[in-house]
């Protein structure tokens, strides 16, 4: 989001989800790349109360290491006051690329 009232707490998210998320070594090694969305919902406190893939990367050890990813980050910190809502509903992309030199 660009929205002036998301955007830190939208930047936390994504650090902490970042912090969790692993490129999967067989993955790697078998050279599989791809890019999914997942959907997840969290309430006021910061707790997860779904998480699913809206978009499938097409490679299930893509698409259940960046579920994972997200449900290791859980809990999330409490909404600031500036984020007036009970649930925030988060699309968020996932892009497994490999680097070659």
């Amino acid at each position: 989001t660009k929205d002036t009232a998301y955007v830190p707490y939208t930047t936390v998210l994504k650090e902490k989800i970042r912090s969790h998320w692993v490129y999967p070594l067989y993955a790697q090694e078998n050279l599989i790349q791809g890019t999914l969305i997942t959907f997840f919902r969290l309430d006021s406190g910061g707790n997860l109360l779904d998480v699913r893939v809206v978009r499938s990367s097409e490679y299930e050890i893509l698409d259940k290491h960046a579920l994972k990813a997200i449900r290791s980050a859980n809990p999330f910190p409490p909404f600031p006051e500036s984020i007036a809502v009970d649930f925030l509903n988060i699309n968020a992309s996932f892009a497994y690329q490999l680097q070659f030199e």
